[in-house]
């Protein structure tokens, strides 16, 4: 197996489901990883060159693919999204050339036309409005072809709003947790705003499911829920015990951004066969201790 993005947001939360499995893992990775049974190597994933050698050498049977620009806001417009998309497809030929015959990458919401109230793998259009979201859908067709071409079993994992430990600060669940942690005021803008969320351990874990389930095509990563965002910030006070100090602007949902973003998670739950293990409260309380935890060490 060929793990890119390992010590990433969600590529950490694939490795020990991989292991379970049976998986010997070779990961690409920005931060070295020293668990049993992880290969790591310091491969710039950029590096065509490199990349090349790195997969002959290996040989993986499995490919999952994690890695991509990440650093918010930027990445939604940014000009790398090209790059990446292009060094993507020559790891993807280079894993062809090698015999691989199992490939599973990372897709995003951003590639739907957004407007409709749940999103559809099959019947919702894939209109994306940003650079982010054009570079996805440009690399998922031409990787579909790549597939069909070298009898290459592929799937896309289409990930929704995930959250949890490592989530970079700034995002909307951090945006809350971060200032109650220093008992300071929180504020949800765009409190009526609709929003798939799933934290991003069961995250990692649909990926591995997808991988070792055969599926072919895109599925949708999520939990299937609308979750309101003024709601969402609510129950994070509550559970810190905080509530007064969280503040929603109701009467503003931001007219740039659509009302709902929810996945149609029925090819996730019936096909791929798997659903989420955390509910929201216990997936709430794990990366508030975790964020917790980091202030903790921040202030030491």
């Amino acid at each position: 197996m060929l793990l890119t993005g390992a010590s990433g947001f969600v590529g950490r939360h694939v490795i020990a489901p991989l292991l379970k499995n049976g998986f010997e893992i070779h990961a690409t990775s920005r931060a070295w990883i020293t668990s049993t049974g992880v290969h790591c190597h310091g491969v710039d994933l950029l590096d065509e060159a490199a990349v090349s050698a790195l997969v002959e050498l290996v040989r993986p049977s499995h490919l999952i693919h994690l890695a991509w620009i990440t650093e918010s806001p930027a990445y939604w417009h940014s000009s790398l999204n090209v790059i990446w998309e292009s060094r993507s497809m020559h790891l993807f030929e280079a894993f062809a050339r090698a015999g691989g015959s199992r490939l599973v990458s990372a897709g995003s919401c951003a590639e739907y036309e957004w407007g409709s109230d749940v999103l559809d793998e099959q019947a919702t259009p894939e209109v994306p409005a940003t650079p982010y979201g054009q570079a996805k859908l440009s690399l998922l067709r031409r990787a579909q072809a790549l597939a069909t071409k070298n009898r290459i079993t592929f799937s896309w994992a289409r990930f929704f709003f995930l959250f949890g430990p490592h989530e970079r600060d700034g995002r909307f669940v951090p945006s809350i947790i971060d200032p109650l942690l220093r008992k300071n005021d929180a504020y949800c803008h765009h409190g009526k705003l609709n929003r798939d969320f799933l934290y991003v351990e069961d995250a990692g874990d649909a990926v591995v499911a997808i991988a070792m389930s055969g599926v072919n095509g895109v599925v949708n990563v999520g939990s299937g829920l609308a979750s309101q965002l003024g709601a969402m910030a609510q129950e994070i006070g509550r559970e810190m015990k905080l509530p007064n100090l969280v503040h929603i602007a109701d009467d503003h949902t931001g007219r740039e951004q659509p009302q709902s973003l929810v996945a149609n998670t029925s090819r996730l739950n019936r096909d791929v066969g798997w659903t989420p293990r955390f509910d929201r409260q216990s997936a709430l309380q794990r990366t508030i201790a975790w964020r917790a935890s980091r202030e903790g060490t921040r202030g030491a």
